[in-house]
């Protein structure tokens, strides 16, 4: 049962290309590569981001801009994926390292907007 996402129109989140595929959707999420990927990061991944990978694991979405405020807008040029295998997952060949310690990753769900802007600072 979706937490975070219920309602939420998941296909027509995604863009779909094949440059999406190749460089940032990766295999289907399971339990274990989720813990894995924990371990290797040192971290645990927020709910949001695990339940949103289940239906796709990583890609780009359709809509890359966000207005916040007036005068702000952020952009989103693609969500990593969790695992190993693509150069724009977690723990690929591009993966970040940045965790809870220096507000890259957010410690809660509630947070996790926050973190793009923070990161792209």
């Amino acid at each position: 049962m979706p937490r975070f996402f219920n309602g939420f129109d998941i296909p027509g989140f995604w863009e779909r290309s094949d440059y999406a595929r190749k460089e940032y959707v990766g295999e289907p999420l399971t339990d274990d590569l989720v813990r894995s990927v924990e371990q290797e990061l040192g971290y645990k991944l927020p709910g949001a981001y695990v339940e949103l990978m289940r239906y796709q694991n990583g890609g780009i979405p359709k809509k890359t801009n966000h207005r916040v405020g007036k005068r702000s807008v952020f952009s989103i040029t693609g969500i990593y994926s969790i695992g190993r295998e693509k150069g724009c997952s977690l723990c690929g060949e591009l993966g970040s390292k940045f965790g809870p310690r220096n507000g890259v990753i957010p410690k809660s769900e509630s947070t996790l907007p926050t973190a793009r802007r923070q990161a792209m600072k």
